[in-house]
């Protein structure tokens, strides 16, 4: 219990704030226009208590960096962990000490220098040019025979040069080290994404180029994301599928899914019985040279209008005692001090979320100083009320008493950040927080309600703009590299192999988007493409669409791929008579159609289906006349060039026309271009190519460019 000039000087303020309490709370509730967000569109009905977890990874606690605005000074900054130092240090003198034994029994210890996970091995070297051929041919890849696709085919990198023009030579970005006698590649970034880790900061300005810096732009896309329900956020944050619908027509969601969903997923979900709404996100990504589970968001739902739980939580709020939502809040931080998994964690909250972030925030700081001092980054509010604690002896025993005093003392600090607009209907200067501790971000037409803050005035506001994703009242910004770079699985080939020459390396097709002429029964389309060849549609790998005419199940390969092979896997479980008489379709980037392939009937369950080396983008499947489409799985499997980069030579070169420019990747048939090969003026010149073993091919497998009468090749193709 805190004594003296503190609670004095309170309590003359409650007095002011006492009067208009309940007048605040009946305008609170008033539907025409002060809903907090837009109603309960999207959202379920909670059962009494609720958690759902995504997945619990348990991983060694490293060195993080620490959000700090981007445009603070030095001096600020500084201040800011004097003034925190100083609120632990009298914390423990009004408290006692019994505050301290309260912590979670497996606290989160400060790291100490040598602990800290280093990205490159001791034993790692710079890449060379050779390194690049290598990497370019597959030869050279990460751990687990991940090959990175964008680095994959094509012309190998300039190890001087910088692709993706941040700064950073391409040498720079990647290095190689060797574990058990094999050498790996590894990134220090990647030479192709401007920003490696998607969060805003270009890599020549980010000092932890893998992991997200979260910015308040982060926590007001999360603080949003947290009034809609469980499903619409996975689609939101799914960025293998296409995106769904926007929520009210509002483009923030498709925001979201640009700039968050290649690189967070919600961890947990939170809906408790007195109303508690609550996500916890976390960094995760396809990509393995990003680092999961590093940064953590959690974010807490603001008020419902039409949530009588909600409503009663605002009630008690402003009059100054502690809701029932506020013990289930101080539940969570409690089992996040408890989880080693959560080392960098950011909160946010709109309107009574924001007010429960502060809760929140206090609980940590008295209960849990190691999780507030070294895992607790930022709190994050939007147009919250202050916590106002009347002084009863009700909440000097519930603990709620000096809950207002404290949040106040953490925003002087730096810890709890307020932003507020001028002209906000429900939360006034009356119940917002002391003009001292928060941000004014201007007039917003939507007053109170959260979408008021992706309004073009916020685009000028610091922090609120990270290099390209500069923008609010948009739909953000998504790098189109991101759609390459992916890593597939290398498939080792015996040196004694008789396979053909174009068997692929890699299901092209896999986790792919996907669209199909509708749904029945929960077949959804991706089930077609996530590696389950199971044909059993009770194993939930089969898909289904209605019983309509011509139904149909496209994948779109994100850009066009030269086509050597596909595979179709049919449901084996019943119906198997309904994958006959049907096409095969290849379509370009423009949806013009390429190829047609008409299937008759499947001998067995599955298909393998040549392509002439046709090259498309979008591959469809689509029924004769009426019935319904079932597919296990699709495989699309691309041709590979084996001749490219091998050893080759010529009867005799001239005017510079080497033999390998004929495997160099350029099909140009100017011959200025240095790209082709010239023989002298001979009876019968050659050329020749080592494959490095022996491989089955024909001579459909063979495509020439530019014969002439003389030996004059610009690429060839096996």
């Amino acid at each position: 219990m805190k004594i003296g000039q503190q609670i004095m000087r309170f309590g003359i303020k409650k007095l002011s704030i006492g009067v208009v309490s309940v007048a605040v709370g009946f305008a609170f509730i008033v539907p025409t226009g002060v809903s907090a967000n837009e109603g309960n569109h999207g959202l379920k009905n909670e059962g009494s208590v609720s958690v759902v977890a995504k997945d619990s990874p348990v991983k060694e606690n490293t060195d993080k960096k620490q959000e700090v605005s981007i445009t603070e000074e030095k001096a600020t900054a500084t201040q800011s962990t004097l003034e925190t130092k100083e609120v632990v240090t009298h914390g423990k003198e009004k408290a006692g000490e019994e505050l301290y034994k309260k912590e979670s029994a497996v606290p989160h210890e400060e790291l100490k220098k040598e602990e800290i996970l280093k990205d490159e091995p001791k034993n790692s070297r710079p890449v060379t040019e050779a390194d690049f051929v290598k990497i370019s041919k597959g030869e050279l890849h990460v751990e687990k025979d991940l090959v990175d696709n964008s680095l994959y085919g094509g012309k190998f990198l300039d190890p001087d040069g910088d692709d993706d023009h941040d700064g950073i030579k391409n040498k720079d970005e990647l290095y190689i080290y060797n574990k058990d006698g094999k050498d790996y590649l590894g990134y220090h970034s990647h030479p192709l994404l401007a920003d490696s880790d998607g969060d805003g900061l270009e890599d020549g300005e980010d000092d932890n180029k893998k992991q997200w810096y979260v910015t308040d732009r982060d926590s007001l896309l999360f603080m949003e994301l947290a009034y809609r329900d469980d499903d619409y956020i996975e689609k939101i944050l799914d960025h293998k599928n296409p995106f769904p619908s926007l929520y009210l027509d509002r483009q923030e969601y498709k925001m979201m899914h640009n700039e968050l969903a290649p690189f967070w997923k919600m961890k947990k979900a939170y809906h408790t019985a007195s109303g508690l709404d609550a996500f916890l996100f976390e960094t995760k990504s396809d990509l393995p040279y990003l680092k999961d589970n590093t940064v953590q968001m959690l974010a807490i739902r603001g008020t419902r209008v039409n949530d009588a739980k909600d409503l009663s939580a605002d009630f008690v709020l402003f009059g100054g005692n502690k809701p029932a939502q506020a013990d289930d809040i101080r539940n969570v931080v409690k089992e996040l001090a408890q989880d080693s998994s959560i080392t960098n964690l950011y909160m946010t909250g709109h309107s009574l979320g924001g007010y429960l972030a502060q809760i929140a925030a206090v609980e940590a700081y008295q209960k849990y100083p190691t999780f507030y001092n070294n895992v607790l980054k930022k709190v994050t509010t939007f147009s919250a009320p202050k916590v106002i604690t009347s002084r009863t002896i009700w909440n000097a025993k519930n603990g709620f008493w000096d809950v207002g005093l404290e949040s106040r003392k953490l925003a002087l600090s730096g810890k709890i950040k307020h932003y507020v607009v001028d002209n906000d209907n429900v939360v006034t200067s009356l119940i917002r927080n002391d003009n001292d501790i928060v941000t004014f971000t201007g007039n917003s037409s939507f007053k109170h309600r959260s979408r008021g803050y992706f309004e073009s005035r916020m685009n000028a506001i610091p922090n609120f703009n990270i290099g390209k994703r500069d923008t609010l009242d948009k739909q953000g910004y998504r790098d189109q590299k991101l759609d390459k770079v992916y890593f597939f699985k290398k498939q080792q080939v015996p040196l004694s192999s008789s396979q053909p020459s174009v068997e692929p390396l890699e299901n092209i097709a896999l986790g792919k988007r996907v669209t199909q002429s509708s749904t029945a029964f929960g077949g959804d389309a991706r089930r077609a493409v996530d590696g389950k060849l199971d044909g059993n549609y009770g194993h939930n790998s089969v898909t289904h669409t209605d019983f309509q005419s011509k139904p149909w199940w496209q994948v779109d390969l994100d850009k066009e791929e030269t086509i050597r092979q596909i595979n179709i896997y049919n449901r084996t479980d019943a119906a198997q008579d309904r994958l006959t008489n049907f096409n095969v379709i290849l379509l370009d980037s423009f949806g013009k159609e390429i190829e047609r392939k008409r299937i008759a009937y499947l001998r067995d369950s599955s298909a393998q289906i040549s392509i002439d080396y046709k090259k498309a983008r979008f591959v469809r499947i689509e029924l004769d006349g009426y019935n319904a489409l079932s597919l296990a799985e699709v495989q699309v499997f691309r041709a590979e060039n084996i001749a490219w980069k091998k050893q080759a030579r010529q009867s005799s070169t001239e005017f510079g026309g080497d033999a390998s420019r004929a495997l160099d990747g350029n099909t140009n048939s100017n011959y200025s271009q240095q790209s082709i090969t010239h023989t002298k003026f001979e009876n019968q010149p050659w050329w020749e190519v080592d494959l490095g073993r022996t491989e089955q091919v024909g001579l459909s497998d063979f495509i020439i460019v530019g014969m002439e009468n003389f030996l004059n090749v610009s690429q060839t193709l096996m």
